[in-house]
């Protein structure tokens, strides 16, 4: 059962990476468009 346990722990931990990446990405998206909207202006 503990091994099942750590198991289901490291894919909550594999979730929380992905969040983490998903968020680096929206982060980065922003940045892109901020920098359009600069050149635009």
């Amino acid at each position: 059962m503990r091994g099942a346990d750590l198991h289901c722990t490291n894919l909550m931990g594999a979730d929380l990476q992905g969040a983490n990446l998903i968020g680096v990405d929206f982060t980065n998206a922003n940045l892109q468009t901020a920098k359009m909207i600069v050149k635009v202006t």
